[in-house]
């Protein structure tokens, strides 16, 4: 099983993933399950999935949560699999805004703060790039396969021993 966890159900579905958003279901949408990303055990079993895919996702996760959050999600690996994690890039944020790459308030609220329209789609806490690898390394049972960045975002991909 591939799965591919979301917080805003405007981002497109991927085809041949288990697609979970965070949120009310919209109307008719056929191809995401909506849930609370925080306990998603009653979708996916340990050790099911092949691929985990949390993209701009662990932002939106309270601050206090998000540790746990992670190894929730590292659970669901199997071994071989992987779990891809993104999140924003506060530093390559804050060079784009003094460069003056991104002038416009508006622009960098939605940058730094999400979607406001919704309690679920606004950021709720910031993990830099380390404290993310750390986290999944914290399991004991990842390497770090790949560290990259993507825009304002970097991601990290870890595959399970």
């Amino acid at each position: 099983m591939k799965l591919n966890l979301m917080i805003d159900g405007r981002v497109p579905a991927l085809n041949g993933y288990l697609n979970i958003c965070q949120g009310p279901a919209t109307t008719n949408d056929q191809e995401r399950v909506y849930a609370e990303l925080q306990n998603i055990d009653n979708m996916v079993d340990h050790n099911e999935c092949t691929d985990v895919l949390a993209l701009d996702v662990i932002d939106y996760l309270p601050l206090g949560l998000r540790h746990n959050v992670i190894n929730h999600w590292c659970t669901k690996v199997a071994h071989g699999g992987t779990i891809t994690l993104s999140g924003l890039n506060l530093q390559e944020v804050t060079r784009l805004i003094f460069n003056g790459k991104i002038s416009d308030v508006a622009e960098i609220n939605r940058i730094v703060y999400g979607n406001i329209s919704n309690v679920w789609t606004i950021r709720k806490s910031f993990t830099p790039p380390e404290d993310t690898a750390g986290m999944i390394m914290s399991t004991g049972q990842f390497d770090i396969v790949a560290q990259r960045f993507d825009g304002v975002f970097y991601v990290i991909t870890a595959k399970r021993k």
